[in-house]
């Protein structure tokens, strides 16, 4: 590094000198004068001192009086804080070009992850609306069944109404209108049977009555279970919404 430094800057005493001499530089004849350098660092500086020549007249014309070292040191100064910055320049652009590939990497990277959980949200959504429709059903078909289970309830409360009625009245019957044994006899015959009937439908009726209400619990969870449901898909809607 320090060796091609200081061939630019015996290119550039060269070709100063050459052109003072009314010589146009080139890359053999300043390598004649320097007498060493490769003819790529050579033609690199005198590239350098070619773009730079105009400025440096102009330097050299706006302070005609200033001496010449005095002058070459401060062209040498203004082009070491010229190269400086450029060299400045070059690495901050390197950095915040590496910041903005590193950026727009994540931003992909973002992009594709909000891509794919919004794949899994719709997902997601789609599985609850099916899960609540069943669940929807599941309630349409219990409340079918308890009303169902209510009819033959009713049904099986007005056949009980009806055999105590027809054994209260052959009790009455029993208790002093008849006069024949064989009209007694079948007379308790038939209260025994109503009364065992009666005993059936009693208890038919309590398992009705406990199914009824084990149904009734049933629907009150499928409700609460739809409920639910239904407020995780609200949930769902706000997020995919936003």
């Amino acid at each position: 590094m320090g060796r091609n430094s200081n061939t630019h800057q015996a290119v550039f005493k060269a070709a100063d000198a050459l052109l003072e001499q009314g010589v146009r530089p080139t890359q053999q004849n300043v390598r004649d004068m320097i007498g060493s350098g490769s003819i790529t660092t050579i033609n690199r500086a005198l590239g350098d001192w070619w773009s730079t020549l105009s400025e440096r007249l102009n330097r050299r014309q706006e302070h005609p009086d200033l001496p010449e070292p005095v002058l070459r040191l401060a062209n040498q100064t203004w082009d070491r804080a010229l190269a400086y910055a450029d060299n400045r320049f070059q690495e901050q652009s390197r950095v915040y070009t590496e910041r903005i590939t590193a950026l727009e990497a994540a931003l992909g990277k973002a992009e594709q992850a909000g891509g794919q959980a919004l794949i899994e949200l719709q997902r997601d959504y789609q599985a609850l609306l099916q899960r609540h429709a069943g669940l929807l059903e599941e309630v349409r078909q219990q409340n079918l069944a308890q009303q169902q289970l209510e009819e033959r309830l009713f049904r099986t409360q007005g056949r009980l109404e009806s055999a105590e009625r027809e054994l209260q009245q052959a009790r009455q019957l029993d208790g002093g209108n008849l006069q024949q044994s064989d009209e007694v006899i079948e007379y308790r015959v038939k209260i025994r049977i109503q009364e065992e009937e009666i005993a059936r439908l009693k208890k038919q009726n309590a398992d009705l009555q406990s199914d009824n209400a084990g149904l009734r619990r049933k629907l009150a969870e499928a409700e609460a279970s739809s409920l639910e449901q239904r407020h995780q898909l609200e949930l769902i809607k706000a997020r995919y919404s936003s």
